[in-house]
């Protein structure tokens, strides 16, 4: 379930949100910017936002699908992590050919990723298993289980900075902007292609001919929203059917996906 609400009741909200589905299913506050022209005579604040509380009835390990993944791979680095030493098989690495051609790559660090072994390359993949030193996300029982499952890894730049593939995975999961923030993760046009209010009101003006609708919500919002989670088959339901802006979000997300989501 999705609620969208301003700041001034945010907070009521979430309350009555927790006595209603319980603090354990609570998912995320999404951050939405709402308008790209805030009111220029606030005394206090120019508010372009607006907050979209997510809950879950029962709360489980479903993957939330945001943007498509570049390629298909996600970094294994992160910076902060603590630095550890991580074993890859040799069949499970792929070396990009532009960046490491046959021959010797011999052991070194050239920037956050040391590389500890000397091996020689052919054809994308090295001689032997070979360990790598960096900030990883995962330790060696981790990979391990990855591996079990399907994960390989590309490395694509000379800096050795590994990155890893799974089969299931063609999304990005949202991504958090302001950490320990309740105004994050943020969805907004340039990072997610989701428009403000003002796209809305040009949109149903164009089709209806006026202004009907005070805050009506841009069809990219609800596409992006009803992407996360669902299936073919899925039922969405929508409480304030309003200017049918679910309606219609649900049917141009068949048409572009066919995953015949219906709206009630």
């Amino acid at each position: 379930m999705f609620v969208s609400i301003g700041v001034q009741e945010l907070a009521n909200l979430k309350y009555v949100m927790n006595e209603i589905f319980g603090e354990d299913n609570f998912v995320e506050i999404f951050s939405w910017v709402k308008t790209s022209t805030p009111p220029a005579l606030s005394t206090k604040s120019r508010k372009t936002n607006e907050y979209i509380i997510c809950y879950e009835k029962i709360k489980n390990t479903h993957k939330y699908q945001g943007e498509p993944l570049d390629g298909g791979d996600q970094p294994l680095l992160n910076s902060g992590n603590s630095v550890t030493k991580l074993v890859f098989p040799k069949d499970k690495v792929f070396f990009s050919p532009k960046k490491f051609p046959n021959g010797l790559l011999a052991k070194q660090k050239p920037e956050r990723v040391a590389l500890l072994d000397d091996i020689y390359i052919h054809d994308g993949f090295a001689d032997r298993d070979f360990t790598l030193e960096g900030e990883f996300k995962w330790t060696q029982k981790f990979l391990e289980e990855e591996l079990k499952n399907g994960t390989t890894f590309i490395i694509k730049s000379e800096q050795l900075s590994i990155r890893f593939i799974r089969d299931e995975d063609g999304f990005k999961r949202p991504t958090n902007f302001i950490k320990e923030k309740y105004t994050s993760p943020v969805i907004n046009k340039p990072s997610c292609g989701v428009g403000t209010n003002e796209n809305a009101s040009s949109h149903l003006n164009s089709l209806l001919g006026g202004d009907y609708f005070d805050y009506p919500k841009p069809l990219s919002l609800i596409q992006y929203l009803s992407k996360f989670a669902t299936k073919h088959d899925d039922l969405i339901l929508d409480f304030f059917a309003g200017s049918s802006t679910t309606a219609e979000a649900i049917y141009r997300n068949n048409l572009e996906g066919e995953t015949g989501i219906r709206n009630l």
